[in-house]
């Protein structure tokens, strides 16, 4: 009768670690696929722009980026420097969230808030 006990004790500490473990495996990446990333470029060069029906999109390098307002992607010169700043999260595509002329001096600007 004790043996019985000692075994589903045993047992149910078995599942609470394996459940315990399985959290700890499940729940962080899923954290990171949702949270937001943010990257910088200065002097980037846009080596291509592009457009698919009324999505806008930047290439610098390896990396497309989507430009949400159309009158942003027309302005933007090919094979001229510029400070960027886009973000993205999980599989979603990198969308630019700011956009400067590479001569323009960003430290001034941060002074200004």
């Amino acid at each position: 009768m004790k043996l019985q006990k000692d075994d589903r004790k045993m047992k149910k500490k078995a599942r609470i670690i394996l459940t315990f473990l399985l959290v700890m495996i499940i729940i962080p990446p899923l954290l990171n696929h949702y949270k937001i990333h943010e990257k910088s470029i200065g002097n980037a060069v846009v080596t291509n722009k592009h457009s698919e029906k009324e999505n806008f999109w930047l290439e610098i390098g390896e990396v497309e980026i989507k430009v949400a307002n159309r009158n942003t992607w027309k302005i933007i010169e090919e094979d001229e420097p510029y400070f960027i700043r886009y973000e993205w999260y999980g599989n979603k595509d990198p969308v630019l969230i700011e956009i400067l002329p590479a001569s323009f001096n960003v430290n001034e600007l941060e002074g200004q808030h």
